[in-house]
């Protein structure tokens, strides 16, 4: 098992942290192809897990490490590509 790069800063999960079944079926009827999708939901007594769609290319996060940041005509065709 590989170690998780982003480790659960809140390891006493809140009783309430169940997402509501109607956020669920919204996040599953997103379909754009810049926008992952998510398949399942699995609630345990103590976790939430979210199975979503497999995507290559790296983290976003590792992205912007390796980046810096985003001038603003850069930002403005990134989102582009998510707006439908």
């Amino acid at each position: 098992r590989h170690p998780d790069p982003y480790p659960n800063p809140n390891p006493h999960p809140h009783p309430n942290a169940s997402p509501h079944p109607h956020q669920v079926e919204i996040l599953k009827s997103i379909h754009h192809p810049n926008i992952v999708k998510l398949l399942d939901v699995y609630n345990s007594e103590t976790c939430v897990y979210l199975v979503m769609e497999l995507v290559t290319g790296g983290h976003l996060q590792a992205r912007l490490k390796e980046k810096g940041c985003y001038d603003e005509a850069q930002a403005k065709l990134l989102l582009a590509q998510v707006q439908p």
